[in-house]
């Protein structure tokens, strides 16, 4: 089965992001960078790594900003505590598309997650290697075209 994943990050490799970093950090209530999270839809792939590229310029100006995303379609919505955020600087990143064919090496699980249901996801804790993936890169800006995108601020309050 061919998967995807979408990364602001231009890499030679596929891993979880605790290889690269040595630092565990868990996302939501449901994820952690212990793994390398991919799907098999190509679309949801792209939508993740906006959300990344997202989170990342929400978080830049003042370190550590609160972020939520969420999409149904065409419309995305986006929380960030960070009064600076700005659209225009997200659609400006290169966002990287890799795929590969999966195969028993990789030992991918799938996961059952609650705030996504309708975007079945996998994930392992190995590294998918160079020789295996293709690389596209996704000009985010056409991408947008026809997407509905709603910015909220949301003050971050310390606890919680």
């Amino acid at each position: 089965m061919l998967y995807y994943h979408g990364t602001i990050h231009k890499t030679n490799v596929l891993e979880p992001g605790f290889k690269k970093t040595g630092k565990l950090e868990k996302f939501e209530d449901e994820e952690t960078n212990e793994f390398l999270y991919v799907t098999g839809k190509r679309s949801e792939a792209i939508l993740q790594g906006f959300f990344s590229a997202a989170e990342s310029v929400s978080s830049s100006v003042h370190g550590f900003s609160r972020f939520l995303a969420r999409s149904d379609g065409a419309k995305i919505i986006i929380e960030s505590s960070n009064p600076m955020f700005d659209i225009d600087k997200v659609l400006a990143i290169p966002l990287y598309l890799y795929s590969f064919e999966s195969d028993y090496r990789d030992d991918l699980k799938p996961v059952l997650s609650k705030s996504n249901p309708d975007y079945p996801q996998h994930k392992t804790k190995k590294t998918i290697k160079a020789n295996r993936l293709t690389e596209e890169v996704i000009d985010l800006r056409k991408w947008a075209e026809f997407r509905i995108f709603r910015v909220k601020y949301v003050p971050h309050t310390t606890g919680t």
